[in-house]
């Protein structure tokens, strides 16, 4: 089995281990060696270098996310398509991290405490806090960072709901978004970005949120941008965490407003896109993907 991998991090790893598959190194995937390949590891292909792959059989996302692909050519073409979930776990503790800062008020005590202020601790009228314990928690998408999700929330609430294509786990389950917004008090967004969650977070249900806290780390897409916007600029949404968004740094870039709006300025704590950076994770995440593909390999 010949699979195709571009020159890089992941090459390198590869190249550390027991391989049961021949390597073909790539500068890009319009290499013309991409004709041979019956494999490839990648996280984005055009459908034009789909077509000129004429054997491909399988691809390796050496991570979670799909929407670097047309799902719909690539299934026309009967191609395999797989994908790793080792970190999902750290993608859940992420989502739990940031609802704990938000409820939490962490980062306005944190920039309090840098300019020597005490969120006026000795006074009737401190800052105070709001706790996860007891809170009516919804989990839109209940895959594996779904479920991740959910083993760490029920720890402070009983009242867990989820909304999701399919209903194959034990949870309660809801019938709509709607019902889900409804129902409950603190919000995780975890469902992938396709055609049918784009937007789905719409500004009618955002509408909806009064005094509601809402969690994304799914894609920033799901969530209606402007929707959002105003949500948070009339005080409707009690708080958004998130560490998926709109915009992107220009690749060689570090800088990038990640809205066209001035979320920055409400209650919003934000990291970069890096839930799944932890520590090892990388390297957990290449494993599982040569591990896949020893197993097709067999």
């Amino acid at each position: 089995m010949k699979v195709g991998i571009r020159k890089g991090k992941l090459l390198d790893f590869f190249r550390t281990q027991e391989l049961r598959f021949d390597v073909v190194e790539l500068e890009t995937f319009d290499d013309k060696e991409m004709l041979d390949v019956d494999a490839v590891v990648a996280g984005r292909m055009t459908n034009e270098q789909l077509v000129k792959a004429k054997s491909l059989k399988d691809i390796f996302i050496p991570f979670t996310g799909q929407n670097g692909f047309d799902l719909d050519f690539v299934e026309k073409l009967g191609i395999n398509i797989h994908i790793t979930q080792i970190h999902a776990k750290f993608v859940a503790e992420r989502a739990l991290a940031l609802a704990l800062a938000l409820l939490g008020n962490i980062t306005y005590f944190d920039r309090e405490m840098h300019d020597g202020r005490w969120g006026k601790r000795n006074f009737d009228d401190r800052v105070s806090w709001t706790s996860l314990f007891n809170k009516k928690i919804g989990i839109y998408g209940y895959g594996e960072i779904g479920r991740h999700i959910h083993n760490l929330v029920k720890h402070f609430s009983d009242e867990v709901y989820a909304y999701n294509r399919s209903r194959k786990h034990d949870v309660t389950y809801v019938d709509s978004l709607d019902e889900l917004v409804e129902k409950c008090e603190v919000i995780f967004i975890a469902t992938p970005i396709n055609e049918g969650t784009r937007g789905s977070i719409n500004e009618d249900l955002l509408s909806k949120m009064t005094g509601k806290y809402l969690i994304n780390i799914g894609r920033g897409a799901v969530v209606s941008e402007f929707g959002l916007y105003r949500a948070l600029s009339t005080n409707t949404l009690a708080g958004y965490g998130s560490d998926v968004w709109y915009n992107y740094p220009e690749k060689g870039s570090n800088e990038a407003k990640p809205s066209m709006y001035p979320i920055e300025e409400y209650n919003v704590v934000m990291t970069p896109h890096c839930a799944g950076f932890a520590d090892g994770a990388e390297n957990l995440r290449y494993l599982d993907t040569l591990n896949q593909i020893n197993r097709v390999t067999k």
